[in-house]
């Protein structure tokens, strides 16, 4: 058995919310998001302006999949699972960098 997990941190100076590591092992139940929204719970979303995460894995596949058929690195972060989850916990994609390795994508509060 292996465990679904969120290694995040959160600068209470700035209201950056830096997400280090995901991975949610039973694809396709929302564990993903639920590991997100209590995180942003526990910290409180008033207190979040901004989330940062480079994509890897699942994310990353997802991403290139999704940009090699729009060019769009905003639409390709936004049809990852990690995109996905975000919009529904009320951020949305500002920016992405993109170079090759691994997508860095910056998220603002809807």
């Amino acid at each position: 058995f292996e465990a679904s997990f969120l290694y995040s941190s959160f600068n209470s100076k700035t209201g950056e919310l830096y997400i280090e590591k995901m991975k949610a092992m039973q694809q396709g139940h929302g564990t993903g998001k639920e590991m997100l929204s209590q995180s942003i719970e526990n910290i409180g979303y008033s207190n979040i302006k901004i989330a940062k995460a480079e994509l890897a894995m699942d994310n990353k596949s997802a991403f290139e999949v999704a940009y090699n058929k729009s060019k769009n690195l905003v639409d390709a972060a936004n049809n990852t699972p990690l995109g996905k989850a975000m919009s529904d916990l009320g951020f949305k994609v500002k920016s992405v960098e993109y170079n090759g390795g691994m997508p860095k994508v910056l998220f603002e509060k809807k």
